[in-house]
């Protein structure tokens, strides 16, 4: 059985300065060991970059977008129980599957997003499907939030760190945490795309999300969001999403992916589908003519 509480585990570990149990070289690909619940699909060229001391920064490239680089600052090697103090703060300690396959997904459709304002929730320490429309699609805004200011920090860095990549396209970020009582003003109904990575796993925080998600988004905007099974959150969060919602999921919506899941069904014995294969949900606001 999974939930939050496996990732917690993983912070822990990471408070202990575990480092060698958590952090592992697969070629030049990040990943967590067979202790952990990350595999990557491999779907983004991943390379560790030669800097000393405690700062992990990686070079992110596609083969989908020829001129695509994002140089994207990790979590420091060791972490302290204070750098993790905040709102839900596992995105502090790893890039996770659902990231890297939204951060792909984005760049398989960024003519979607052309001109388009968009806003990554929950972004975690990176920042990277939001950073990947910045960088290749042509979007007109792009704000990057997470509920956790040392993950806001971080993402500030890599923002700076590839300013370069964003041509005319804004991009601001923010700490929001997800909150039923904020009617959040600033953002009152400014986003056409909301994109969202594995944000679902604590059911208390369903309510809030789908809230702050409600206010965020244009009555005619979309929402993306990938997240795996978990022990059945995500269907806890898609039952409430409807009251508000079209829903639709998709479990086979990229014929890449799907071969490297079906693969790794056969030949991994650390791969387990519930915590690393996403479900593409898109949501969209109910229309009051359609609630009638």
């Amino acid at each position: 059985m999974y939930s939050g509480k496996q990732r917690w585990k993983y912070l822990r570990a990471a408070v202990l300065q575990k480092t060698t149990d958590i952090f592992v070289r697969e070629g030049t690909t990040p990943a967590l060991t067979s202790s952990g619940t990350f595999e990557s699909f491999g779907l983004l060229a991943v390379r560790a970059l030669p800097i000393a001391g405690e700062e992990q920064w990686f070079e992110y490239s596609c083969s989908l977008v020829p001129d695509f680089r994002l140089t994207i600052r990790h979590c420091p090697k060791t972490i302290s129980l204070e750098q993790l103090t905040g709102f839900n703060n596992t995105g502090n300690i790893c890039v996770w599957s659902s990231e890297e396959v939204l951060a792909y997904h984005c760049l398989r459709h960024k003519d979607c997003f052309s001109e388009r304002r968009v806003c990554e929730l929950g972004a975690g320490m990176t920042g990277l499907a939001g950073l990947s429309v910045a960088a290749a699609a042509n979007a007109s805004k792009v704000v990057l939030t997470d509920g956790n200011e040392l993950s806001v920090a971080n993402i500030a860095v890599n923002a700076a760190a590839n300013a370069s990549m964003f041509g005319s396209t804004s991009v601001t970020t923010s700490c929001v945490v997800w909150d039923s009582l904020n009617e959040f003003p600033e953002y009152k109904k400014m986003f056409d795309y909301i994109l969202c990575a594995d944000c679902l796993f604590f059911r208390d925080c369903h309510d809030s999300l789908l809230h702050t998600m409600l206010t965020f988004l244009k009555d005619e905007g979309e929402i993306i969001i990938f997240t795996p099974k978990r022990n059945g959150s995500c269907w806890d969060f898609v039952e409430k999403a409807k009251r508000q919602f079209s829903v639709r999921v998709f479990e086979r919506y990229d014929e890449q992916l799907w071969t490297i899941h079906v693969e790794r069904q056969r030949s991994s014995a650390t791969y387990n589908p519930d915590i690393h294969y996403p479900l593409k949900i898109i949501l969209k606001k109910i229309q009051m003519q359609e609630a009638v």
